[in-house]
């Protein structure tokens, strides 16, 4: 026996469906914008005192014509072969590339000459710095990486890729104090007029350098000559649809071989940012994918998450807005009457000889689609302040549970019982945004509760404070967001109902894999598809399909296993699999490895 209604067919002969039309709503963050890349070359060469580099003119030259081919415009890369001292660095042309600066866009810092290192700081070599000079002359003379990045990203750099091809030892510069050679150590304060007074450590910084900490860096002293580690780079720099991770891994490995192993470039990052310096056709068209399956969860996490992951896509302007639009409006999210991990538990190995069927309950409460597995501990642990907001609306459901909650040792916390309207409304009111409790979580509409919540606007956050009893029934207690003296109450015990889902047989589970040589966050989609068009060609029914991604105490990972989660609800849907009969458990403890799995129900 099964429901027809809560069906759906494979169309026959159907390959690829045509892609889900955007809902109303997101037509207006399907708009694309590019941010113009700045670029800041610096080869010092002419030193006074120190070893002469003619090569870093050479660099930068290749560096700039490099840029130039990648798409970057000629007046946002701005090149200076010598800079001979901090004050011209600090007073002239750092504001001068600090006013060019795209907010949240890429900046590139490429640097060629000599440099040292003081204590954890790596510092760059004016073509002034004397030969001879004590500690206080260092901290003061020479210019310190970390101190101008954090300047530039205050003024709006979104990402900066920082390139220094000098060394981090100081071969050439003797640092001297009393008389007496000394190791240099320390870190100095940041100049008050780069507006640095107070500490700040950048965030979005992909630190590129040409050799280790502590080691030198080989350079050109010949005319028309490059470095060894520039001359890798650009090679590599210039390859299509390339993350800039891997442009750098080629580019280390291949200036090691150079240089007999005596230099071995490093890369330190921090940021999640990807960074295609080459973007192609093929890499804009799965930043545009992502975006769309993003913006199709219509999760706040997850488009916060794109937000950061793709900074430097033609999407990133589009993700920001919506942010900003919904930061104070939670949107609705896809909403079913039933507990993911009930739906997983019922699957059965190798088919079952029985249908899988769930009991439900009416409510008055909807839950997302997609449940994190580790929520289910709220209630059972009385954990009462994390129970977190719901979000007013009006959505009906029906959603499989026990007829009441536990609640033991609950009291009134209250001199006066909060007084409920007698019942004259049973519309709808709210759902939940999150479960908290797994199957233990059930609530739906108080009394009078529509007329109570008249003046609340649509989709407005409200606050789980607490949980009161009156005349031994348990309430939620809430409060509006915007208005916290406005109490509203919810009580926590549902209505039975003898309605029934028949998920049907366990016909089908697979693993969907991370996307080979791809974005992170995209699966591949050829396991689906082809177990898809086996059920197809069997003519099977698929009433049902339950998700689940491991868990783990990687916060990048969980965001991306997340992200492929979203993935593959977008793939189901593009197969004419209604979202209405797909959930979805994240943190799942079952061992599913980094893909994302899939159990298929049906006839």
């Amino acid at each position: 026996m099964r429901k027809a209604s809560a069906c759906l067919l494979l169309a026959a002969g159907l390959a690829v469906s045509a892609p889900v039309p955007a809902d109303a709503a997101d037509e207006d963050y399907l708009f694309e914008r590019e941010s113009k890349p700045v670029a800041l070359l610096i080869g010092n060469g002419d030193y006074h005192e120190l070893t002469r580099l003619p090569g870093a003119h050479s660099d930068i030259a290749a560096v700039r014509a490099t840029l130039l081919r990648l798409g970057f415009s000629d007046n946002t890369i701005f090149t200076y072969p010598d800079i001979k001292t901090r004050d011209e660095f600090e007073l002239n042309i750092l504001p001068e590339v600090a006013a060019k600066l795209n907010r949240g866009g890429l900046l590139i810092l490429y640097y060629s000459g000599h440099g040292f290192s003081f204590g954890s700081e790596t510092y760059l070599a004016p073509t002034s710095l004397p030969k001879q000079l004590d500690v206080d002359q260092a901290a003061r003379l020479a210019i310190p990486v970390s101190d101008t990045l954090s300047y530039l990203e205050r003024k709006g750099a979104g990402v900066t890729l920082a390139l220094l091809d000098a060394c981090r030892t100081p071969p050439d510069i003797d640092a001297k104090q009393g008389g007496q050679t000394i190791p240099v150590k320390g870190h100095t304060r940041p100049p008050d007029r780069l507006d640095l007074s107070a500490m700040y450590f950048p965030e979005n910084i992909i630190l590129g350098y040409a050799t280790r900490g502590g080691f030198a860096a080989l350079g050109a002293i010949d005319t028309g000559k490059m470095s060894p580690f520039t001359a890798k780079l650009v090679t590599e720099m210039r390859q299509e649809n390339r993350t800039f991770d891997d442009v750098f891994a080629d580019a280390s490995a291949r200036t090691n071989i150079a240089t007999n192993g005596a230099q071995l470039p490093h890369l330190h990052r921090i940021t999640s940012a990807y960074v295609h310096l080459n973007q192609g056709q093929d890499i804009r068209k799965r930043y545009r994918e992502a975006w769309q399956i993003a913006l199709d969860s219509k999760k706040y996490e997850d488009i916060k998450f794109f937000s950061l992951r793709y900074a430097l896509s033609q999407h990133a302007a589009a993700a920001q807005k919506w942010l900003a639009d919904y930061a104070a409006k939670p949107l609705a999210f896809s909403a079913t009457g039933y507990v993911a991990s009930d739906i997983d538990r019922a699957w059965q190995e190798s088919g079952g000889t029985q249908p899988s069927s769930l009991q439900s309950f009416d409510q008055r409460f909807a839950l997302p689609r997609v449940q994190d597995f580790n929520l289910t501990r709220h209630i059972e642990s009385g954990a009462i302040s994390d129970l977190g907001t719901m979000t007013s609306g009006r959505v009906s459901s029906h959603v499989r549970g026990p007829a009441s909650v536990p609640l033991p040792g609950w009291t009134n916390p209250s001199a006066t019982p909060p007084v409920f309207p007698a019942s004259n409304s049973a519309a709808p009111s709210a759902m939940l945004e999150q479960i908290y409790a797994g199957s233990l979580l059930k609530v739906y509409a108080a009394p009078r509760l529509d007329s109570a919540m008249r003046n609340v606007p649509r989709w407005a956050s409200l606050r789980i404070s607490g949980i009161e009893t009156v005349d031994g029934k348990a309430w939620y207690r809430l409060q509006e967001l915007s208005r916290p003296k406005d109490l509203f109450y919810l009580p926590v015990e549902p209505e039975p109902s003898q309605q029934t889902l028949m998920l049907g047989y366990s016909l089908k589970e697979i693993i969907l894999e991370r996307r080979p040589n791809d974005l992170e966050e995209l699966v591949n989609p050829a396991a689906l598809q082809a177990a898809l068009n086996e059920l197809k060609a069997a003519k099977r029914t698929v009433t049902w399909v339950s998700l689940a991604v491991e868990q783990t105490n990687d916060r990048l990972q969980r965001s991306i296993r997340s992200a492929r989660l979203n993935n593959a609800v977008y793939l189901l849907t593009r197969r004419n699999i209604d979202r209405k009969n797909i959930t979805a458990i994240e943190n799942s403890p079952d061992k599913i490895g980094d893909g994302v799995r899939v159990r298929i129900f049906g006839f």
